[in-house]
């Protein structure tokens, strides 16, 4: 009697799955700031400072990021995922930096969220960004776990997506 032996395909579902949602997240994030920075020419939008134009070119940069990422280990290009895995810890610790300190610009222009007070956005706030680089950490520092490498980093971008969600222009009656 002979055994039946399943042969993996070229793309297991794990790399099929974290590139969907990489590619989820990107279009969130599209969706959300196309208005205000995306379609209002990026460098050329009109927002209240360079502070703000860094911290949009740093998180969209982490978008991006993320999708090569899931494409690269989807290619199995191994050596190039971890070269620029370094890269990412990098922009995670600007980004730490760079969200609070828009959080903290924003409440001083007494700008917050619908639904917010200013002391609640820049607790909230603050935490999600804290929240993001604390889990992109424990990433790095699991990186040789593939599992739970690859889990905490789709949790720590997925910390990012409330801004970009709260964007959309939906309209509830």
């Amino acid at each position: 009697m002979a055994a039946l032996v399943t042969r993996p395909g070229r793309y297991r579902a794990d790399d099929i799955y974290f590139t969907l949602m990489a590619l989820v997240m990107l279009g969130t994030v599209l969706f959300g700031f196309a208005h205000t920075y995306f379609l209002a020419g990026m460098v050329m939008a009109p927002l209240p400072s360079v502070l703000v134009h860094v911290h949009g070119a740093a998180f969209t940069a982490w978008i991006l990021l993320f999708l090569v990422q899931t494409v690269l280990i989807s290619a199995g290009k191994v050596k190039l995922h971890r070269t620029l895995g370094w890269v990412g810890a990098f922009l995670a610790a600007a980004m730490l930096v760079l969200g609070v300190l828009a959080t903290i610009a924003a409440v001083r222009r007494g700008v917050t969220p619908p639904g917010f007070t200013m002391g609640s956005f820049l607790l909230l706030n603050n935490f999600e960004v804290i929240l993001f680089a604390a889990v992109v950490a424990w990433g790095v520092a699991v990186r040789y776990n593939r599992p739970v490498h690859k889990r905490l980093m789709l949790l720590a971008t997925l910390d990012l997506m409330g801004p970009a969600i709260s964007r959309w222009p939906l309209h509830v009656i």
